[in-house]
Formats: structure tokens, C-alpha cells, sequence
């Protein structure tokens, strides 16, 4: 289709001159391809991308959403990506986060009329307050589905591993990127609390794979750092979900 088969009226109005043509062109193509109204590289606002975690973040949780929001930074300049948390953090996750940089997951009370990436969950009773009313952009989770409705189709990733920084590990190669040391060392920790040092029934061999790669790069012995982790969870000795 091209600028000449553009009606004269319907949803661009009346058009009389090439400028409106040109315009009215523009709007449609943006439309049916999904771009921008204003290119952010142009001047224009960026797009807000909110990265979050269910209700009741595990160390798997969190740590996908700080990655994940890294990963898309990198390699989609059309938004910019943060990652929050919708619920308290368990010692243990405190532990990981404060190994690797105080890294920093902001409470996020709602994500009404936001544009949200899912990760770790796909259920709206694990979801943040305001789902029903957040333009959800993606999912990315390893749990069984949840019958989460969106509005509009979505970015679907699930894959039968026992964490979901396994998934984020894997695009990661996907997309030709290489975690630095605290990227690594989060989806190590995030791979290693789901699965409880491999001894969960859901571990997988890319689950292993993927935390042995991690942890050498990020320069760490696997059982010591572990250990100390789940050390964290238990001292805390709240009943916090780990996958």
C-alpha cells in the first residue's frame, strides 16, 4: 500500500494537501508497524518499560527483572527499561543483590496504566496491584500458566527449566550479549535459589549449564556461595518462596 491509496476521509480526516498525505501515511505506517509516534533518538520522550516480579519475589524474581531490564536496555533503544519489585525481599535475595553491588530493586506500589514485562509469573494473583489496567508488553516465566489476560497479544517465553534466569541466560546468547560480573552473578543466584543448588525434581541440564557458565564469570564457587545464600534465607526464617 502506498500513499496513493490513502482515503480522503476516515481515521486521518480529510486530506487536501501532499504535507497531509505525507502525514497521514506516516501515522499509518507507525500504526500497523508498532513504531513511536516520536523516535526517542529524535528528541522525543522515551517509552517506560516497567520490569517486574510477582507479589511475592524470590531471589529467581528478582534478580530476572534486574537482568532483564540490562539485556533490553542494550538491545532495544526504542524504551527505556527498570526493573521494580511488587513485594518485600527474603534475606536471602537481600544477600544476592548486596554481593553484587547493592543493586538496587525500587517498590513499585502499582503498575496501573504502565507498559510492564512479566517475569517469573504469569498469574494475576501473583501480579502486581493494577495488572488488569497495565499494557502488559511480555511474559517471560518458567511456572505452569496462570490464565493471565492481557489486552492485547504479547511476547510469551516459557520453557519447562527450573528458573527463570535460565531463560534470561539463554537469550542472552540469543541476542550476542555478554553478562558482565553482576549479571552474571544475579542469574547465578537467581538459577541457584530456584533450584536449591540443582536438588529441586525441576532442574534441568540447561539450568546447570547455565549456572556453571554464570558462576565463571562472575568469579564464584558454586557450593561456598550456596551455601552462604541459603545461610541468609534461613537466618531470616521467613516462609518466602524460592522458584
Amino acid at each position: 500500500m502506498g500513499k496513493d491509496d490513502l482515503k480522503t476521509n476516515g481515521t486521518y480526516g480529510d486530506i487536501h494537501t501532499k504535507e497531509e498525505s505525507d502525514a497521514a501515511y506516516d501515522a499509518l505506517f507507525r500504526e500497523l508497524h508498532g513504531v513511536p509516534d516520536e523516535d526517542p533518538r529524535d528528541g522525543g520522550e522515551m517509552k517506560k518499560v516497567v520490569v517486574i516480579g510477582s507479589t511475592h519475589p524470590s531471589t529467581d524474581s528478582a534478580c530476572s527483572a534486574i537482568v532483564y531490564a540490562r539485556l533490553k536496555d542494550r538491545v532495544d533503544s526504542s524504551a527505556s527499561y527498570k526493573a521494580y519489585r511488587a513485594g518485600p525481599l527474603n534475606a536471602e535475595t537481600y544477600y544476592a543483590l548486596h554481593a553484587f553491588g547493592n543493586c538496587a530493586l525500587p517498590y513499585l506500589r502499582s503498575i496501573r496504566n504502565k507498559n510492564v514485562i512479566l517475569v517469573d509469573h504469569n498469574a494475576k494473583a501473583e501480579a502486581a496491584k493494577g495488572v488488569e489496567d497495565a499494557t502488559i508488553l511480555e511474559i517471560i516465566d518458567h511456572h505452569a500458566l496462570g490464565g493471565l489476560e492481557t489486552k492485547t497479544p504479547v511476547y510469551f517465553r516459557s520453557e519447562p527449566v527450573g528458573a527463570t534466569s535460565t531463560i534470561i541466560f539463554e537469550m542472552h546468547k540469543e541476542w550476542e550479549v555478554t553478562p558482565d560480573r553482576t549479571d552474571a552473578g544475579l542469574l547465578c543466584s537467581g538459577i541457584l535459589s530456584a533450584t536449591y543448588m540443582f536438588r529441586s525434581p525441576a532442574t534441568t541440564r540447561a539450568d546447570k549449564f547455565a549456572a556453571v557458565e554464570l558462576a565463571n564469570r562472575a568469579g564464584l564457587d558454586l557450593e561456598a556461595y550456596a551455601e552462604a545464600m541459603f545461610r541468609a534465607y534461613e537466618i531470616d526464617g521467613e516462609d518466602e518462596a524460592r522458584d
